[in-house]
């Protein structure tokens, strides 16, 4: 389960992770969490790791490669010095990146780039390709919102019914 953005920072959805010890990936946005950096602290405890979604949330294939290598490298820096971990991964923005996007997370220590296989939207698990199910290894996306709980809720249920489990993403990152 992979959470982007930070934008709604609900204390319920906090709360409902962290009871569950859920391994979130969150891919955070430097922008969008900069009101709150505490907000993400206590859930390092309970299984989430933060990962780099840049520093303003731009369409990185648009931006020339020294601008996109600025937002990786710089969200990265920020995130060591708030969380006490360098991020690993990177999510680009809308899924949108080109070979300079790739190159720049690669200057910046990123291990792996990262998109999704399905996304909840609406409190509806959604697939990114002709799958009605999930499979081993999917990577779920949702965002902070403010019905990240009930989305969770849902998801869980999904999952559940399908007989997975929710996995750590960096345990599936070789």
């Amino acid at each position: 389960i992979t959470i982007d953005d930070g934008i709604t920072k609900e204390p319920r959805a906090a709360h409902y992770m962290a009871d569950r010890n859920l391994p979130i990936t969150a891919f955070l946005t430097i922008n969008d969490i900069k009101n709150n950096l505490a907000f993400f602290e206590p859930l390092l405890s309970h299984g989430t790791t933060i990962q780099n979604h840049s520093i303003s949330h731009p369409v990185m294939r648009k931006l020339p490669y020294e601008k996109q290598k600025e937002e990786i490298c710089h969200t990265s820096e920020l995130l060591q010095l708030q969380y006490g971990q360098r991020p690993q991964l990177f999510r680009p923005p809308y899924g949108e990146y080109n070979d300079d996007t790739l190159r720049a997370a690669a200057d910046c220590g990123i291990k792996a780039v990262i998109l999704w296989s399905a996304v909840v939207q609406g409190g509806t698990l959604h697939y990114q390709t002709p799958n009605t199910t999930l499979k081993p290894g999917d990577i779920v996306l949702l965002h902070y919102k403010p019905e990240l709980q009930q989305d969770l809720e849902n998801l869980l249920k999904s999952i559940s019914e399908q007989g997975f489990q929710v996995g750590r993403l960096e345990d599936w990152i070789q």
